[in-house]
């Protein structure tokens, strides 16, 4: 990945979850906020698999959103398309189902598992797993994993953008 943005710092960051309700537009959330006055020219951008679209995020995730100072209400899911995607994006999923969807059913040169940024100290398995239907410390749980990868997702885009 380092090599990717020393290749090209201007990609845009994809995050792609099952339904684009809970881990993938928290994740787009914390990204915009993280990377605040250093974002990617590209942008950041979340979708999903599951239609319909224009779903809200479910209310406890919302919640468990609110209390890392981010705020979902008016978030509404879209729906994956292959012409949604450009060649150079950099596409992050969360568990095994979303990578088998991925391989399976689109061209994405890019696509990594957000799960392997997590610090090895706070990793608890393999995936950020989907919070759906395990209530508020579910999600809360995932948002934790969610928002490690991501500080440390800067932190490599700010030492290949920016040699720090």
């Amino acid at each position: 990945m380092k090599a990717l943005f020393q290749e090209n710092p201007h990609r845009r960051i994809v995050f792609i979850c099952y339904g684009n309700i809970m881990r993938s537009p928290f994740a787009e959330h914390v990204c915009k906020s993280l990377f605040q006055g250093t974002l990617p020219e590209g942008g950041i951008e979340s979708f999903g698999f599951h239609m319909p679209e224009n779903r809200q995020s479910p209310d406890e995730a919302q919640t468990a959103a609110l209390l890392f100072k981010h705020n979902l209400a008016q978030h509404r899911s879209k729906c994956l398309r292959q012409s949604d995607l450009l060649d150079d994006d950099i596409v992050f999923y969360f568990d095994e189902r979303n990578g088998s969807t991925i391989s399976a059913s689109y061209d994405i040169a890019n696509a990594f598992c957000l799960a392997d940024l997590i610090p090895l100290s706070a990793k608890m398995q393999h995936e950020v797993a989907d919070p759906y239907g395990h209530g508020l410390d579910g999600v809360k749980t995932c948002y934790t994993q969610i928002e490690q990868a991501i500080i440390y997702l800067l932190r490599c885009y700010q030492r290949d953008v920016y040699g720090r």
